[in-house]
């Protein structure tokens, strides 16, 4: 099926939030190409309103996060060479656009004696809504980005795994 023929059978709110997740993914990638490490970890890092806790703001959001995930997995397969790293970034601001307190995580695993492997994800009231892994637990995070720290830190940085 050509992406025509499958964005015709979008609803116009996917639709929407399709184009709104390819824009925030190209300007992520643009961001993390061409910009140094310390420059773009602040703009992740950036915090709008963040409420103390961690959790959504109050009131419902207009979007659920299944839906926020889901367009950014299908702007991911529209946009070459889209990574997960700029997938959370970009998931990470529209979950803050539409009133979410997202966490993005960067972890990593080591594989062998010579291989590790970065990844990136997303985590909103506890639960990774981009980036699922079946083995992310294995990863160690590095940093977290909690927006009720206001910076990358690795304190409280996985409940799960006790960081």
């Amino acid at each position: 099926m050509t992406i025509a023929a499958k964005a015709l059978r979008l609803t116009p709110t996917e639709a929407v939030l399709l184009v709104a997740a390819v824009i925030a993914l190209v300007a992520a990638q643009l961001m993390v190409w061409f910009t140094p490490f310390r420059f773009w970890n602040r703009w992740v890092r950036q915090t709008q309103g963040a409420s103390k806790d961690g959790r959504s703001r109050s009131g419902s959001p207009k979007c659920d996060t299944a839906a926020i995930a889901a367009a950014v997995r299908r702007a991911g397969r529209v946009v070459p060479r889209s990574r997960c790293l700029e997938q959370a970034i970009a998931g990470a601001w529209l979950y803050r656009a539409f009133g979410y307190r997202p966490c993005v995580m960067l972890g990593v695993r080591v594989e062998d004696a010579e291989t590790m492997v970065a990844h990136a994800w997303v985590i909103i009231d506890g639960v990774t809504c981009i980036g699922a892994l079946p083995d992310l637990d294995g990863f160690a995070p590095l940093v977290a980005h909690h927006p009720y720290h206001g910076s990358g830190s690795r304190r409280n940085a996985h409940k799960r795994r006790g960081a």
